[in-house]
């Protein structure tokens, strides 16, 4: 699936687009029709076991081969949905898909049943849910809808025109560090041109005024030696670096387990703690910011917040869970802020002259009755 734009991050056009989607919808159409019902139900009676009779036959241990599954069953929906459907008309997915479509659905059958139109109807939705679930929490499509998402919260909230715009370049941090762990002359390094040879180093252009990547470093030996790199850069190019910091390097397991400074007992590795000072100490440190926590993009959808048109669908239908939220980088905060500050003085702003995001999502909801919210800025830090 190709994204063009942010409707396509959404359960509606999640659902209209992927075709796995377009088997449940098949099914549920189906099962509007009495004919599929009808065939439904006769296959279900015809294939149920006989029942015991006496009590010496329920002692018997079940035949197991004879025993209706929820899998069977749903394989019975499936295939009648199937054979009644009129010659021409696409088919349900078969084998991998075909068979990831009956473990979404199975959980919701029940065995020695025979459900009715509305049960049916209700398990395909419910299938349907789980696999937006799924979908929309997965770490990869939650790393790309933030992207978009973040890049949105900054193109929309800045005022460009000739002095203040808005360069966007797709390079993965992984790209960035091999272009720049790969050699110890940073002037033969694709960022060097880019950043340093292309502006400042050329008569005339224009140079960068900060540089935002949507990155998190950890404390490990690879992104310290990049972060390293990337300050040499920005020092040279006379610009800021700013990107995201793992919880990591504060000394903190999980914010969003525990936001109290004092309660924090993670420890690097000593050769990664020794480079992490070390970097601290390096005058090009000063064109390196790390900011956290991350920002609540957009609230979980639902009957309270958004709902999805085409369908009934709960992003969070058993409570809250952290990791289900959009979480995204403050990096795109930071910039913005940035380049507000420009918009209203120019080159005479300050770093703290605009400190506050408005406007950003807050997750309302109840537990045992009572009132909780998530913050937009993922956890709540206190200063003594």
């Amino acid at each position: 699936m190709e994204f063009a734009e942010l409707e396509d991050f959404h359960p509606d056009g999640l659902y209209q687009k992927i075709e796995l989607f377009q088997a449940l919808r098949d099914t549920r159409k189906a099962l509007k029709d009495p004919k599929v019902l009808a065939a439904l139900a006769k296959q279900i009676q015809d294939n149920a076991p006989p029942r015991p009779t006496t009590s010496r036959e329920a002692e018997k241990p079940a035949d197991k081969t004879a025993e209706p599954t929820s899998g069977g069953l749903l394989d019975q929906v499936i295939g009648v949905t199937e054979a009644t459907r009129p010659d021409g008309e696409s088919s349900l997915p078969s084998s991998e898909w075909d068979r990831f479509l009956r473990d979404l659905v199975r959980p919701h059958f029940q065995p020695d049943t025979v459900p009715q139109q509305r049960e049916l109807m209700e398990m395909t939705d419910a299938a349907a849910s789980e696999l937006m679930r799924r979908i929309l929490h997965h770490p990869d499509f939650q790393a790309l809808e933030a992207a978009w998402r973040g890049l949105k919260l900054l193109v929309y909230r800045l005022e460009t025109d000739e002095q203040l715009q808005v360069f966007v370049l797709d390079a993965s941090k992984e790209e960035v560090a091999k272009d720049l762990l790969a050699t110890d002359d940073l002037h033969t390094t694709a960022l060097y041109r880019l950043l340093v040879e292309q502006t400042v180093g050329t008569p005339g252009a224009e140079p960068w005024a900060v540089v935002g990547a949507d990155y998190t470093f950890e404390p490990n030996r690879e992104d310290l030696e990049t972060l390293g790199h990337m300050g040499r850069i920005m020092q040279q190019a006379g610009a800021p670096f700013i990107a995201g910091a793992h919880d990591h390097l504060i000394g903190c397991e999980s914010l969003a387990a525990s936001a109290d400074p004092r309660t924090w007992r993670w420890v690097p590795e000593p050769e990664c703690a020794q480079l992490w000072q070390m970097l601290r100490s390096l005058p090009e440190a000063s064109y390196l910011g790390l900011a956290l926590p991350r920002l609540l993009l957009r609230l979980p959808y639902g009957s309270d917040t958004e709902p999805p048109e085409h369908f009934e669908f709960e992003e969070m239908p058993e409570g809250v869970t952290h990791d289900h939220y959009l979480w995204g980088n403050p990096t795109f905060a930071c910039v913005c802020l940035l380049g507000q500050g420009f918009s209203e003085r120019g080159w005479d702003f300050r770093m703290g002259d605009r400190l506050d995001v408005e406007d950003l999502p807050l997750h309302t909801y109840r537990v045992d009755g009572e009132s909780r919210i998530t913050p937009c800025g993922e956890v709540i830090l206190t200063v003594d």
